[in-house]
C-alpha cells in the first residue's frame, strides 16, 4: 500500500473516531511505556505527515513504538479485526518513512561522492530538456551511462526539468532494451534492473515522475510520441515488477500511475491503435486508462493527461467516453494495479 492509495481504506476515519485521542503525539511524548505504543499508532493513523513534520529521532522512537501495537493488531487473529486494515495503513506510512529516509541519509553521506558530469554534457543536457519527452537515439548511451553513475542521489542533485529529462530517457531505453525494440542497445539484465531501481529511488527520493508530461514538443506526430510513452511506460512497470520488492517497493505506483496516465490519452488519440498491440499489452494500457476514467467519473478533481488540441481526439473532460472505449477493448473488468494485487489481506 502507498500514500497515493490512503484513501482505499474506508475504516479509516470511522476507527479514528472511534478509538483515536486528542493530539495522540504530543501525548506519545510523555506517555508510559505500556501507553506509547499505541499513541503513537493513533498519531500515524490520523496523521500521515506526522513522521516527516518531526525531527528523525522523535520520528523514528515513534515509528518503533507505533510496529509494536501493529505487530499486536496484526498477530490478534480473533479480536480487534477493525484495527487490521489501519495496521496495514500505518505500517505503509512507517515502510515509506523509513524508506525516503534511508535515501536521504544515502543522498547526505555521498554528496560529496556523486561523481561530477562528463565534461561534454551540458549540451546533451540541452538537447535532452528542449526534446522531453522525446528520446532520440543518439542521446540513448549517454543517458544509461550517466543514470547508472550518478545513481538516485546524483540525480537528484541535478535541476529538476534536467533530472526528469534523464530519468525518463533512462528508462525508456532500459525498457526499450529489455524488449529488443528500436532506439536502444542491447545491455546487461543487471544494467536493466539497475536503471530501473535508480529511476524509482529518484522518484521516492524527489517526489518527481519522469513520466509527468505536461508539454510536447511542436512537430512532433502527437499519436507517435503517446503511443510510445505508453508502451515504454508499461513495459517499465514490468521491469520494476521483478526488483526484489517488486509491487510492494515504495515508488512502485509512479509507473502504475505512469500507465494509467498515457493509457488515458492514448485511448483520446485512436481506438484502433490498441489493435497494433500485443494482446496482453494492449490489455494492460487499456485497463489502466479505464481506471484513470472510471477515478475521474467517481472524483471530477482528477489530474487527467494533457494533449495539445487536435482534430480526432476524445474530448479530455468526459472520461466516460473514454471508460467505453477502454471496456471496448477489454471486454470484462478492468484489470487491478499489480500493487493492490500483491497486497497482503488482513485476517
Amino acid at each position: 500500500m502507498s500514500p497515493k492509495q490512503e484513501l482505499d481504506v474506508p475504516e479509516l476515519q470511522s476507527w479514528i473516531a472511534r478509538f483515536g485521542v486528542t493530539d495522540p503525539a504530543g501525548k506519545w511524548r510523555n506517555a508510559t511505556t505500556s501507553r506509547a505504543p499505541y499513541l503513537a499508532f493513533v498519531a500515524i493513523a490520523a496523521d500521515g505527515d506526522v513522521l516527516s513534520s518531526l525531527a528523525k529521532e522523535d520520528a523514528s522512537r515513534l515509528a518503533n513504538d507505533a510496529d509494536i501495537e501493529i505487530a499486536n493488531i496484526l498477530l490478534d487473529h480473533h479480536g480487534n479485526k477493525a484495527g487490521r486494515p489501519v495496521a496495514e495503513l500505518v505500517k505503509a506510512r512507517i515502510d515509506l518513512w523509513r524508506r525516503r529516509s534511508s535515501l536521504h541519509d544515502a543522498q547526505e553521506s555521498r554528496r560529496a561522492k556523486v561523481p561530477p558530469m562528463p565534461a561534454d554534457a551540458d549540451a546533451a543536457l540541452v538537447a535532452l530538456v528542449d526534446d522531453f519527452p522525446r528520446l532520440r537515439a543518439t542521446n540513448a548511451r549517454f543517458v544509461v551511462a550517466t543514470t547508472l553513475k550518478l545513481g538516485p542521489e546524483g540525480l537528484a542533485n541535478m535541476h529538476p526539468d534536467a533530472a526528469r529529462a534523464m530519468t525518463l530517457g533512462a528508462a525508456r531505453v532500459a525498457a526499450r532494451s529489455a524488449e529488443a525494440r528500436p532506439n536502444a542497445f542491447p545491455m546487461p539484465r543487471r544494467d536493466l534492473l539497475g536503471i530501473i531501481r535508480i529511476v524509482q529511488d529518484f522518484s521516492v527520493l524527489t517526489e518527481i515522475s519522469p513520466f509527468d508530461v505536461r508539454a510536447y514538443p511542436a512537430g512532433n506526430d502527437l499519436i507517435t510520441c503517446v503511443a510510445g510513452l505508453a508502451i515504454d511506460a508499461d513495459a517499465c512497470a514490468e521491469l520494476a515488477a521483478q526488483l526484489p520488492e517488486g509491487a510492494l517497493a515504495a515508488g512502485f505506483t509512479m509507473w502504475e500511475e505512469a500507465v494509467e496516465i498515457f493509457g488515458y490519452a492514448l485511448l483520446r488519440c485512436r481506438r484502433f491503435l490498441f489493435d497494433n498491440l500485443e494482446p496482453r499489452r494492449a490489455m494492460a494500457i487499456a485497463s489502466a486508462g479505464g481506471r484513470l476514467a472510471q477515478r475521474a467519473i467517481n472524483d471530477p478533481s482528477t489530474r487527467l493527461p494533457f494533449l495539445p488540441d487536435q482534430p480526432g481526439l476524445l474530448k479530455p473532460d468526459d472520461p466516460q467516453l473514454i471508460a467505453v472505449a477502454a471496456r471496448d477493448i477489454v471486454q470484462g473488468p478492468f484489470l487491478r494495479r499489480r500493487s493492490d494485487v500483491y497486497q497482503p489481506t488482513p485476517g
